[in-house]
C-alpha cells in the first residue's frame, strides 16, 4: 500500500510512477515481490488511510480489514477503495531521498464517481 501521488502515463498498458522514500519498507517489499496495488480511497476514508498507511510499522492491510485479492496480479487491494491499480514493477530512478518506482498497470478499476478525475478512470482498456 502506498500513500502518495502517482503519475500516470497513458498508453495501451499505462506506465505509473510513484515517489517512495528510500527508508520505507514499502520500497523493499515492492522490489522483492514485484507486484503491488495502488489504492485511491474515498474522501470519507482519507484520515483513516493516512493513520493506517502513513506509519512505518505492522501489517497495515490486516489492520485496515476490508482487503481483496487482486484480479490480474499476485497482490491485494482495499475492497472499499474508490479505485485501484494493479502494478508490475518495472524499475526505478533515484532522485535524492526518493526512488521513483515505475510499474506497468495490468488492471485498474474505478468504483466511485467521486474520483472520476483520477487519471486512470478515464483511460480506455
Amino acid at each position: 500500500m502506498i500513500v502518495g501521488w502517482p503519475l500516470v502515463v497513458p498508453s495501451r498498458q499505462p506506465l505509473v510512477v510513484l515517489p517512495i522514500r528510500h527508508d520505507r519498507s514499502t520500497l523493499r517489499r515492492i522490489r522483492s515481490e514485484e507486484v503491488f496495488s495502488i489504492n485511491v480511497v474515498p474522501r470519507s476514508l482519507a484520515s483513516r488511510a493516512l493513520e493506517t498507511f502513513g506509519v512505518k510499522a505492522g501489517d497495515k492491510l490486516t489492520r485496515w480489514g476490508n482487503v481483496s485479492p487482486c484480479i490480474n496480479a499476485r497482490c491485494r487491494y482495499l475492497g472499499d477503495s474508490a479505485a485501484h491499480i494493479e502494478c508490475v514493477y518495472d524499475g526505478e530512478w533515484q532522485v535524492g531521498d526518493y526512488a521513483l518506482v515505475k510499474c506497468r498497470a495490468v488492471y485498474w478499476e474505478c468504483r466511485n464517481v467521486e474520483h472520476a478525475e483520477f487519471a486512470m478512470c478515464g483511460t480506455i482498456r
